[in-house]
């Protein structure tokens, strides 16, 4: 016999509530150790003045850290926003939506709109689920259930993310902000690759 969605028993909601904070805690928690740790201001190292490349290296190396480089898109481009869904499933994660955009023709508040319905519909929700979790925190009436996780990182260089997910379902946006810094190793590469008219 499948469980009434439509009125869940009355210790449902502080169990989904306490759910919610507990998956909000597990990925603010994620997100920490995935930044570097910030040195001690007593014991860090003063760079050496003479040897300026050792410090560049130093500098370069640190805010390599501070990438994820997870799932990163070969196909996305300056003006535009790339969408994608993942979802787990028996123990493997499946990519199950990626699609480009104009940048343009979506704003903030449209985009994160975007990526809950995504995240609700990937999840294989139930209408009431999908309408519930829409709902603010006011006394009243059911309870705000299911709820998103969200998190912002920086994926590479010159890239934002934003991520929602709930339950085995994350979706996630990747949008440039900083042209000039996107993808430069591999644009000084495919330039140092091509001949020169001289060598014609």
């Amino acid at each position: 016999m499948r469980p009434d969605v439509t009125h869940p028993p009355i210790w449902y909601s502080a169990f989904a509530e306490s759910l919610s904070a507990c998956r909000a805690q597990l990925a603010t928690l994620a997100c920490l150790q995935r930044r570097p740790q910030k040195k001690n201001s007593m014991t860090m190292t003063i760079p050496n003045e003479a040897s300026p490349s050792g410090t560049k290296a130093a500098l370069d190396s640190e805010l390599r850290d501070t990438y994820t480089r997870y799932r990163l898109c070969p196909n996305l481009n300056p003006g535009e926003k790339c969408f994608c869904v993942q979802r787990y499933n028996e123990g493997k994660v499946d990519e199950v939506f990626h699609e480009h955009v104009p940048s343009h023709r979506i704003s903030l508040d449209s985009e994160i709109e975007a990526l809950r319905a995504l995240v609700s519909h990937c999840a294989g929700w139930p209408d009431t689920f999908i309408l519930h979790s829409h709902l603010n925190n006011r006394r009243g009436g059911p309870s705000r259930y299911p709820g998103f996780t969200s998190h912002v990182e920086y994926p590479e260089e010159g890239v934002i993310r934003r991520y929602f997910s709930s339950g085995g379902a994350t979706a996630w946006s990747d949008t440039v902000i900083a042209p000039g810094s996107f993808r430069q190793q591999v644009s000084r590469k495919r330039k140092a690759g091509r001949p020169s008219n001289h060598d014609a």
